[in-house]
């Protein structure tokens, strides 16, 4: 797996090369957003109404990573994971639990299938299960189910929650989660992500599996020095 062990952070100038796969992945994105362009380019239809896009367009647009706590917190945890990731099954939810217990941290999820083509399915049916309420549900369901699950698996999950999964089917190759997960991915590598699990945390990087002891003490020290910089007015 692309994982680092180190806690700390790392300087981007000594971050390895891309993951072929992560290069693999944007030019699928790409493809993908490509090919929905060329479709609409070649369809002849009347022109929309403008008020009936914009609806359309904020019915299926998707928010910049989905808060899972706190969305009033002020330390900002960003956690970029892939179902595939082995270590990301054990860090999402103790991070999850630290953040269900302080409410000063926002955590906010952030898809990035980079480990193996399967992953990307995977993190489709999850986006589209946010057009039925359903991501956050989804999203937990799979990430602690105690293996990896099949697209088909993932389906069933939808299943029962109460879902449609013929209505994620027809979802998960919406264009709009093509690009919601490039954006994860130029957030990541702008970020200095280079790997899951990953960590944005006050805009500072940290890769790879931290532990949640470590975690906390991190979280602790950003609240002391948030509260310090607040009573200096800085």
């Amino acid at each position: 797996m692309l994982i680092s062990l180190h806690p700390y952070m790392y300087p981007s100038r000594l971050l390895p090369a891309l993951p072929a796969l992560i290069i693999v992945l944007m030019a699928v994105l790409s493809a993908g957003l490509g090919a929905d362009l060329a479709r609409a380019q070649s369809t002849t239809v009347d022109a929309p109404d403008e008020n009936e896009t914009a609806e359309v367009a904020a019915v299926f647009a998707l928010p910049d990573g989905f808060v899972a706590r706190n969305p009033d917190g002020g330390i900002v945890v960003e956690e970029f994971l892939d179902y595939y990731c082995t270590f990301c099954k054990v860090s999402s939810p103790e991070v999850d639990a630290l953040a269900a217990a302080d409410p000063d941290i926002r955590l906010v999820i952030r898809e990035l299938p980079i480990l193996t083509p399967q992953s990307l399915p995977l993190a489709q049916i999850a986006l589209a299960a946010s057009y039925q309420g359903l991501y956050l549900e989804v999203h937990k369901a799979m990430m602690t189910a105690r293996s990896v699950p099949s697209p088909e698996a993932a389906l069933a999950i939808v299943a029962s929650l109460g879902g449609d999964p013929e209505q994620i089917l027809a979802d998960m190759n919406r264009p709009e989660i093509g690009l919601h997960i490039r954006r994860n991915l130029e957030r990541a590598l702008g970020g200095g992500i280079r790997s899951t699990p990953g960590f944005i945390v006050q805009g500072l990087p940290f890769a790879g599996y931290i532990g949640q002891e470590q975690m906390a003490e991190l979280f602790e020290l950003l609240k002391q020095l948030e509260n310090a910089g607040a009573d200096t007015g800085n």
